[in-house]
């Protein structure tokens, strides 16, 4: 069985339209989750973060320190909210996931860290 020329360039097109626009979703999630303004306070700084649920984002934090304090990791900004305070002693660089309420939505998102 032959296939027509034109269904086999109108396969290719589709797949490559198809694609494309996987492409821009996927990069327009990634712009909108991807905007952030870290703050920091003192000696401990944000190395990085990243939305690991639609309800928790995992933030990397360091310090120089040689012995770590108490602090609290505030995301606030773009519809969400959320904070987790960490004992102190903690090892440098640590992670945390930090829980959040509300919705995404573009814009800022801050990260906070007190002591």
């Amino acid at each position: 069985m032959k296939i027509p020329a034109w269904s086999v360039i109108c396969l290719v097109v589709a797949v490559a339209f198809s694609s494309a626009a996987i492409t821009w979703a996927l990069t327009s999630l990634k712009v909108i989750r991807g905007v952030a303004l870290v703050e920091y306070k003192g000696d401990i700084k944000v190395e990085d973060f990243k939305f690991v649920s639609e309800n928790e984002i995992a933030v990397t934090i360091s310090t120089t320190l040689s012995s770590t304090p108490s602090c609290t990791i505030r995301i606030s900004g773009a519809g969400i909210s959320g904070s987790k305070t960490i004992s102190a002693g903690w090892s440098s660089p640590y992670t945390v996931i930090i829980p959040f309420s509300g919705t995404l939505t573009e814009g800022t998102i801050t990260i906070e860290i007190t002591t």
